[in-house]
């Protein structure tokens, strides 16, 4: 099927598509003769802007979908690697999956400012992008961010994703001459061209254009000529019983592919039946048709008033027959004529929706069922998987979150609201950063202090977390409140249970205009927020250093006194660890480096590496390394066993070998009594 990080790479060669002018001429010709089929363009106008309310099933399963919003967000925070990083298929795309699981949790509503975003990007601004799936998440991720002063990081890599066109202008998985695997990874020549990649290519023009930066009328001509090509041959189905109408004309239906039939000799590609160079053309999946559509809206997007009638009309022709498709093979249960992938054709789904703005595909509220299946599927922690966890989880919650619907530019909707009562009434939303503030007070207390129907005289306003004032605002004890918010944001440094609170002085009503002795405190009960992680200060920091490791990409040689995956030491990714075994009381490990390497810092990771992590193994407390056989240097690692062990040298040496000896554990600190490290780290910083 394709989606995304599912298979590796192969070394293949493909011809360009040299039919794609063609067929779109035979589209233009088809819409033409057709008649549009049905006289007007799929969706558009009956749709989400239409609904002034949520229709009842969905007012009742709200509350469970903004609980499975704010599981799963908690969840992939938690899985943040030490250095910002998310680490699923890292080894294979890169940084692919932290970008996609920023741009998540942008769409989400953590805040730009939050440290988990931060050390994200801190990350992604020192990568370069290998493959297209990599290249057009980076693309979404800082789209969402809207940070002006990386706009000219989004330049760049746009003009890397139209440099990467094949000579179809459909997308291959990675393009000639740039790296595979990892960023750092070898030299590779084009492989298959696919929808899926295609498709991930076009949300990556999207958010480019939506940036303000120009794309030229041909890339978005010629990226509709090559996804024309995707879609199977219509054939008549019945008429649409969703759309409750009959037809005396001929309704056809054609889905769209995940490959094409190429000629010439070569194997199949890699999605179901084939599909590559000389395979037989791949069936119709529901992940696929949803893909088309949205591909082709997203060019008529793009070119706007630039696009011409009959171009139009094709667009129309095809979207139409696809979502006649959905007709006769929509489910939420399952990806129709593929089987997996469930999390990935849900978001397609989701795109479909949001950008034709419908309310119903194949007959059913798309929104509705699919919110329900993701809201029984969900993982106690907090996760969904459906062939992976990480990508997984970031569908589902995109799917939720409606992450492609327009918006009117104040972020996501969808806002966890706490309410305080007491005398004091408070109102909270979002998690960390928290905003609260007040709304209101208690009539009785107000009655009991004798403002006369008047609101009270404020002297002063404290916001309390556990008891302790975090902030004291002035009031305006010179006249009666009228509704100021006198609003706080706070950060939480810790995780665990909150009681968030407030104090309110109040100024008695005898006493004179702007007097503040002799107040009264009023108070409220507050709130409860639970924080379950919390990305620490040296996280960001440690992201920027992180990217600039001295051993990627270098051949080390690695021995270990016992254990399996020793290279995962120095493979640069924080999702992987070397393990000693369990009798082993004093694991050692040694590199050597095929040249020598200058460096002034020397950093040590342990094997848990991100909250989900944390307790896996013991913690490490003291290491010896010796450089160049010869300076010995005793480590003490901190309390937090996520927080990497930095050596700093008295001066930059050229390293040649590196001995690390774990010397001293806390004893029963893991749920395993292994230990041994996730990452080694040679750095120049002075």
């Amino acid at each position: 099927m394709g989606e995304p990080y599912l298979r590796s790479d192969r070394d293949r060669r493909i011809r360009g598509l040299a039919g794609a002018a063609i067929g779109l001429a035979a589209l233009l010709i088809a819409g033409l003769a057709l008649g549009q089929e049905r006289g007007d363009r799929p969706g558009r106008g009956r749709g989400l802007q239409a609904r002034r309310e949520l229709p009842r099933d969905l007012r009742r399963l709200q509350p469970h979908i903004d609980e499975a919003i704010d599981r799963g967000v908690e969840c992939l925070l938690a899985l943040q690697l030490r250095d910002g990083t998310w680490g699923e298929f890292s080894d294979s795309y890169g940084s692919g999956q932290t970008a996609l699981s920023l741009y998540t949790l942008l769409k989400s509503g953590v805040p730009p400012e939050h440290p988990a975003i931060q050390a994200g990007f801190a990350h992604l601004d020192g990568t370069r992008p290998s493959k297209i799936y990599t290249l057009s998440c980076h693309l979404l991720a800082y789209g969402a961010l809207g940070d002006p002063e990386r706009h000219r990081r989004m330049k760049a890599l746009l003009e890397l994703l139209l440099d990467w066109r094949e000579g179809s202008y459909g997308y291959p998985g990675f393009p000639a001459g740039e790296r595979g695997g990892r960023e750092e990874g070898p030299r590779r020549d084009w492989t298959w061209t696919d929808l899926s990649n295609t498709q991930f290519a076009a949300l990556g023009l999207r958010a480019a254009h939506q940036a303000g930066l120009k794309i030229p009328s041909k890339v978005w001509t010629e990226l509709l000529e090559a996804t024309f090509e995707y879609q199977e041959e219509p054939y008549p189905v019945r008429d649409s019983a969703a759309e409750k109408r009959t037809s005396t004309g001929k309704r056809l239906a054609a889905g769209f592919c995940y490959q094409v039939a190429r000629e010439g000799p070569g194997p199949g590609g890699p999605g179901p039946g084939g599909g590559g160079r000389g395979g037989p053309r791949a069936e119709p999946t529901g992940s696929m048709t949803a893909a088309g559509i949205a591909v082709l809206e997203i060019c008529r997007e793009g070119l706007d008033r630039r696009l011409k009638s009959k171009t139009s009309l094709a667009i129309d022709t095809a979207q139409r027959r696809a979502l006649a498709w959905f007709d006769e093979n929509f489910s939420v249960e399952r990806n129709p004529g593929g089987g997996g992938w469930l999390c990935y054709y849900l978001y397609g789904l989701e795109r479909v929706g949001s950008l034709l703005e419908l309310d119903s595909i194949g007959g059913e509220d798309w929104y509705l069922e699919g919110a329900r299946v993701l809201v029984r599927d969900q993982l106690p922690s907090g996760a969904w998987r459906a062939q992976t966890l990480e990508p997984s989880t970031c569908f589902a919650l995109l799917f939720l979150e409606r992450a492609t619907a327009p918006t009117t530019g104040e972020g996501p909707t969808r806002q966890v609201v706490r309410l305080g009562e007491g005398e004091v009434q408070l109102r909270g939303t979002g998690t960390n950063p928290l905003a609260v503030w007040i709304t209101g007070f208690d009539e009785a207390a107000l009655q009991e202090l004798g403002t006369k129907g008047n609101g009270p005289r404020i002297a002063k306003v404290e916001h309390l977390v556990d008891g302790r004032v975090v902030e004291t605002l002035d009031g305006m004890p010179r006249r009666a409140w009228r509704g100021e918010r006198y609003a706080h944001r706070h950060v939480f440094r810790e995780t665990g249970t909150h009681l968030v609170s407030a104090r309110v002085h109040v100024v008695r009503p005898e006493m004179p205009a702007g007097e503040t002795v002799g107040t009264v405190v009023l108070e409220s009960d507050g709130f409860e927020v639970e924080i379950a992680t919390i990305p620490a200060e040296w996280m960001v920091p440690f992201a920027k250093l992180a990217g600039e490791n001295l051993l990627r990409g270098v051949d080390v040689e690695v021995r270990v006194s016992s254990g399996n995956a020793p290279d995962a030491a120095t493979d640069g990714l924080q999702s992987t660890r070397w393990l000693a075994q369990a009798s082993d009381r004093h694991p050692s490990i040694s590199l050597r480096f095929p040249r020598a390497i200058r460096a002034d810092t020397i950093a040590l990771s342990g094997p848990d590496a991100c909250a989900a992590d944390r307790g896996e193994h013991d913690v490490i407390a003291r290491a010896v390394v010796t450089v160049d056989g010869k300076l010995e240097l005793s480590v003490r690692f901190p309390t937090d066993p996520l927080q990497p062990a930095i050596l700093e040298l008295d001066r930059p040496r050229s390293i040649r070998s590196l001995d690390v000896e774990l010397l001293e554990r806390i004893p029963g600190s893991g749920r395993t009594a292994t230990v041994g490290l996730a990452e080694v780290g040679l750095f120049r910083t002075r």
